[in-house]
């Protein structure tokens, strides 16, 4: 006897494996813009060096300009990509949920199928066990 919701049970593992499609695509998107974040922080850091070395020596005034204005820009930079970040971060966290409600759709499925199965071996058995009673007290009687 086959499950008889074993189309729907198909289609939910269908839907399920492209929302895991997508929570990868949105982790993977994630991970590449906060590798980009750390990349600016890296360059921050390594131009506040280079600031502090020409702190040292004699710095032409246009120069304290040219590193304000990089430094303001990355900053805004920074801001801006923090604000990607939590906006990626929200949408992981609620495609999360989605997910996790089709997999425990899915997974109520399964249960049933497989209590079904059970169901359908223990009635089989019960059937055969019935039959081999009958058997045995036909081959009794005719002794």
């Amino acid at each position: 006897m086959a499950f008889k919701l074993e189309t729907l049970l198909k289609m939910r593992i269908n839907s399920e494996n492209a929302l895991k499609k997508e929570f990868s695509e949105i982790q993977n998107h994630l991970i590449s813009q906060q590798k980009r974040l750390q990349f600016m922080e890296k360059v921050t850091n390594k131009t506040k060096n280079n600031w502090n070395e020409a702190m040292s020596r004699q710095v032409d005034p246009s120069m304290l300009e040219v590193y304000n204005q990089f430094f303001e820009g990355i900053e805004t930079q920074k801001n801006l990509q923090q604000k990607i970040i939590s906006e990626v971060v929200e949408k992981a966290n609620a495609k999360r949920t989605i997910l996790s409600g089709a997999m425990q759709k899915r997974k109520t499925l399964e249960i049933l199928k497989e209590k079904q199965i059970r169901e359908e071996k223990e009635r089989l058995f019960k059937m055969e066990t019935a039959m081999l009673d009958e058997v045995a007290t036909l081959q009794w009687n005719r002794k």
